[in-house]
């Protein structure tokens, strides 16, 4: 089983975890189902605790424009991928 974010990530509680990049890669059919929504919201929380984050979505669905917009929201642009 794959570990969870949380302990993928190791507890970086000084002031280097900035340092660390971090690239989170997806691939899958852009629908509900598979709750990217979600996984933008992590990242945005993940960037507010001070990771170098970067996640790169490959796929194709409804969700597409969807997604793109959320990200833009969330000040990810340059971030998601």
């Amino acid at each position: 089983m794959f570990p969870s974010i949380t302990e993928a990530i190791p507890d970086n509680s000084h002031a280097g975890k900035a340092r660390t990049p971090i690239r989170i890669i997806t691939a899958g059919r852009l629908t509900r189902q598979k709750n990217y929504v979600e996984l933008l919201y992590a990242i945005r929380s993940l960037l507010k605790d001070g990771y170098n984050v970067k996640l790169f979505i490959a796929g194709k669905g409804e969700l597409m424009d969807e997604l793109r917009d959320i990200s833009i929201q969330l000040g990810l642009q340059d971030r998601v991928s």
